[in-house]
């Protein structure tokens, strides 16, 4: 019997098959929310980030940037409530951070992959960018935690993993895993533009656990924003600036900031004179009122102001002529006054007032967290 040749139609289709490009990974449902189990959301005085835990005894890892500043972050679980934790060990310069969280003692960890990380590896990435809806959020109910972002490993660096995956501020400290539901790396960083995110390798972060180095005591945050102050005087003009800010854990505040006016030189012509506050420095304690998005801080402090007069000037011809008169303004600083400082703020906005004795003088500010945090330390 003669062997029959396969039709035309067939061999065109496996060839068809063949040329297809492969479909993206297909993961699957069931693991992926096991592995979601392990996975933990940290609430970090106003921010949020995301951490996965790696043994059974309550370890949690995180991205260093993610406790720089409180001191002790809250770590909640997937259906469980707010518990304390404590940060046993840091490694700043790798951007990792381990906590111990007596609470999730007993709870299944992510293993850490063991074979080397290659680019094109598919991973799979699990956190809660912008920290996740909150209650009465609307459309965006029960979204945006515990979400996940597929990608591929891009490449591998001396210090850190790039991926494509889709991560957004929130999942900074999660963890990125393989197909076997494997840690490959955490969180750490990105880049403006499309698929450009960096994660602390896997091998750092298991150096780590296999020998924690302590956690840092003095860590903090250097921050920037804009503000505006205006004293509460007669003929207060308005000036905008820059004000930095360091904070050591949360609690001491070192601020300093520098404005030019906005509208004084018009004040100075139409009345004569004006003054605004050109520079400012202080330092004050911190006292951060409840956690999450809208958690509010009060701070009480002192330090030094100077305002600065300008003064209005002019010089004409004697027949009185229009034409022939000029007008210009003069800035006079005026000596640093001492005084005392309070802020009040929550998410990005404050208000500054403060009390210049020797003036006598206060000064009202308004003050807007942007560009925000620069980094830790």
């Amino acid at each position: 019997m003669r062997p029959t040749l396969p039709r035309l139609p067939a061999l065109c289709l496996a060839l068809w098959t063949l040329l297809l490009p492969r479909p993206a990974r297909a993961w699957q449902p069931e693991a992926v929310a096991a592995w979601s189990e392990s996975v933990v959301r940290l609430t970090t005085g106003g921010a949020a980030c995301t951490g996965v835990l790696v043994d059974d005894q309550g370890t949690v890892a995180t991205a260093y940037h993610c406790v720089a500043g409180p001191r002790r972050p809250r770590v909640e679980a997937r259906g469980g409530p707010p518990l304390p934790s404590r940060v046993v060990a840091t490694s700043p310069r790798d951007d990792l951070a381990l906590l111990r969280v007596e609470g999730l003692a007993g709870r299944a960890p992510r293993p850490l992959r063991a074979e080397v990380v290659r680019p094109g590896l598919s991973v799979l990435a699990i956190g809660h960018p912008f920290g996740g809806a909150p209650p009465g959020s609307g459309a965006f109910a029960g979204t945006l935690s515990w979400s996940v972002a597929q990608g591929l490993v891009s490449a591998v660096g001396e210090r850190l993993i790039q991926t494509d995956a889709a991560l957004n501020p929130g999942t900074s400290g999660g963890p990125v895993l393989d197909e076997q539901g494997a840690i490959v790396g955490i969180v750490s960083r990105k880049l403006p533009g499309e698929g450009l995110a960096f994660l602390a390798p896997v091998d750092r972060l298991r150096a780590l656990v296999s020998a924690p180095t302590g956690a840092r005591r003095l860590g903090g945050t250097v921050g920037l924003g804009v503000h505006l102050p205006s004293p509460v005087i007669s003929r207060a003009a308005r000036s905008a600036g820059l004000r930095g800010e360091l904070a050591l854990r949360d609690r001491l505040v070192l601020g300093m900031g520098a404005a030019l006016p906005l509208d004084a030189r018009g004040q100075a012509l139409s009345w004569g004179g004006a003054t605004f506050q050109s520079l400012d420095a202080s330092l004050a304690l911190r006292q951060r009122l409840g956690q999450g998005p809208w958690s509010t801080t009060v701070e009480l402090g002192g330090g030094a102001w100077q305002l600065v007069d300008v003064t209005a000037e002019s010089e004409g011809a004697d027949d009185g002529a229009d034409d022939a008169l000029r007008l210009w303004t003069v800035q006079r600083p005026r000596p640093l006054s001492p005084g005392l400082t309070g802020r009040l703020s929550t998410r990005a906005v404050g208000l500054r007032l403060s009390w210049l004795p020797t003036e006598p003088a206060w000064v009202l500010g308004l003050e807007v967290g942007w560009p925000g945090t620069l980094g830790t330390f």
